[in-house]
């Protein structure tokens, strides 16, 4: 369902705004505003929620007045809303919220040189809580002998959970809601039990009376189910007989104990998080691999000690990626919001592209889980700088306020430049067979480019130069031709779209107005019915804009600045994906 808009009172500058919307589930949100215009009032009210209440700072109250009253309310599509304020609590009873903004604090200090005292100011980070209580381990005591008397049974029949009960990950995927009601449950596996104490022969003619005489009457409790659901993934050779033998061993020991064994999921859960964590920063940049997690009492944080030791790129979107891991473990109900202040107004362009892509993983992860988030980024950029982002999960835009170096070779930059003056002409050759993917070349290509190929003895030895480059780029040797690299991908991206077409479709995809660049093919295929990767839209800036030496690059060193977004590790990562085919979508 839609949120229709945003109701804030007595919050900052806000006395009483309504924020007009229509923000739609799963897809990204622009909110722009000029400074000074209201986006950290915003911020702010939804940061106030607390559990039972609406709860914003004194300092935070419109106007310094104690006696006005702050609320927030959130009016849905269909006309019903949800108010937070002192006494109520109805947002925090539907959403999970989350706010990610700057945190980035100047700190002060003076230092006595030459028996002056000078003093300088720099910028540090505070540390971000990822966990906010680490919960304690418990063990939980189990053995076969605890629920059976089952000495005529050959061995092997009951197969063991204690190794599942170690396994981290299938705790933490469990839902303990599922296990509250058990009681009849429990009725019908005991009854399971006293039966089986009378089986007997080879553990294979136990399990195949199992399955004949009593898989039917256990298939219909529904715990036991879905636990064999889970377990098949972990069990995929195990029969019928034997993933509910262990899920009937699961559901005894948490009867045995439930509240230990609720401790031990929470604990499960803890480490799942925590692996999780150390596998992100450890897959970052290697410079950044001094920043992890670390335990700091009973909390588990992130600390930039140091932040003049990182660009403030690098610094920003560190603590943007922590601070998103941590709202994956705050957005927990079935409908999210997760506001982003002013994060991407201070990022380049490398950078600005990653956290678009970790926003849109995020989006991902939550549909699998069937949850909704309504992301809200909160910017004073251009909207128009946004127009890269794939049109399937374009930014909805919507106003605070509505008023009325490398060196890349001589031949390839005459090439593009010589193209440029026939950009858009039926006879722009270099665009269609040189720039883009084509599917087959012969002589006569190479007679149509003339001199352009000629530097490459042919446009095939071309396409295979900058093959090559990009192998040297994503096994990281240098030097490479980043201009090369725009070309391949380009051509991946454009050859994978194409493969996809039914063979009618096919036959315009060269020719006409779809065929004029990458982006209007990409378009074509979408309007054929063909699914790709965010990615490929994304990537625009990186294999449209260095092509184009005369389109709004005139004053700027073109070169440089695509070196720069390709040393990005994300961005590495996002091609590599493309030109290996290991796209996940």
């Amino acid at each position: 369902m839609k949120i229709k808009s945003i109701h804030i009172k007595n919050v900052r500058g806000f006395q009483d705004e309504q924020i007009e919307l229509n923000m739609v589930p799963n897809k990204p949100s622009l909110l722009v505003a000029p400074n000074g215009s209201g986006k950290s009032s915003f911020a702010i009210a939804f940061q106030s929620l607390q559990k039972n209440k609406l709860s914003v700072p004194e300092n935070e109250i419109y106007n310094y007045d104690l006696s006005r009253k702050p609320e927030l309310e959130i009016i849905m599509e269909d006309g019903s809303s949800f108010i937070s304020n002192e006494n109520n609590h109805q947002i925090q009873s539907f959403f999970s919220v989350y706010v990610i903004n700057n945190k980035n604090k100047p700190k002060a200090s003076i230092r006595n040189i030459s028996g002056t005292r000078v003093a300088s100011v720099k910028m540090c980070v505070e540390p971000i809580v990822l966990i906010n209580k680490i919960p304690g381990d418990v063990k939980i005591d189990y053995s076969l002998e605890m629920f059976y008397a089952l000495d005529n049974l050959s061995k092997g029949t009951i197969p063991s959970i204690k190794e599942l009960l170690k396994n981290y990950k299938y705790l933490s995927d469990f839902n303990v809601d599922d296990l509250l009601h058990i009681k009849k449950a429990l009725k019908t596996i005991d009854e399971f039990l006293e039966r089986l104490k009378v089986y007997s022969g080879t553990k294979k003619e136990v399990w195949a009376k199992i399955e004949s005489d009593d898989l039917h009457e256990l298939e219909r409790i529904g715990i036991l189910a879905s636990r064999v659901q889970h377990l098949k993934n972990i069990y995929p050779t195990d029969n019928n007989a034997q993933l509910y033998l262990r899920a009937i061993q699961i559901v005894k020991t948490y009867a045995d104990n439930p509240q230990n064994f609720k401790k031990k999921i929470e604990y499960a859960k803890y480490q799942t998080d925590y692996n999780l964590f150390n596998a992100l920063f450890a897959s970052l940049k290697e410079t950044w691999r001094g920043i992890k997690p670390k335990i700091q009492g009973d909390k588990l944080i992130v600390e930039i000690p140091d932040s003049s030791a990182l660009s403030n790129g690098e610094r920003d979107i560190i603590v943007f990626l922590a601070m998103l891991e941590r709202a994956k473990t705050a957005l927990v109900k079935e409908n999210n919001i997760l506001i982003i202040d002013e994060i991407f107004d201070y990022l380049d362009d490398a950078n600005f592209i990653s956290a678009y892509y970790y926003i849109l993983e995020l989006i991902f992860k939550m549909q699998k889980e069937n949850k909704n988030i309504y992301p809200i980024i909160m910017s004073h950029l251009n909207p128009e700088f946004f127009d890269y982002f794939p049109r399937n999960q374009a930014l909805c835009v919507y106003y605070l306020k509505p008023q009325s170096i490398h060196p890349t070779s001589d031949n390839i930059m005459k090439v593009l430049r010589k193209r440029e003056n026939n950009l858009g002409k039926d006879d722009d050759w270099i665009s269609k067979y040189m720039l883009h993917f084509y599917k087959s070349y012969d002589a006569s290509v190479d007679k149509l480019l003339g001199d352009a190929v000629k530097s490459w003895g042919g446009v095939q030895n071309f396409k295979r130069n900058c093959q090559r480059q990009m192998d040297l780029y994503l096994e990281n040797k240098d030097p490479y031709e980043p201009i090369f690299v725009c070309i391949w991908l380009r051509e991946c991206i454009e050859k994978y779209v194409y493969e996809r077409l039914s063979e009618e479709s096919k036959k315009e995809f060269f020719d006409g107005n779809q065929a004029k660049g990458t982006r209007s093919k990409l378009m074509y295929a979408e309007k054929c019915g063909i699914s790709f990767p965010t990615s490929f839209l994304l990537l625009g800036p990186i294999y449209n804009d260095p092509l184009h030496p005369n389109n709004g690059f005139g004053k700027k060193d073109l070169r440089q600045t695509l070196y720069s977004r390709l040393q990005n590790n994300t961005i590495r990562g996002m091609i590599e994906k493309i030109v290996k085919n290991t796209i996940e979508f």
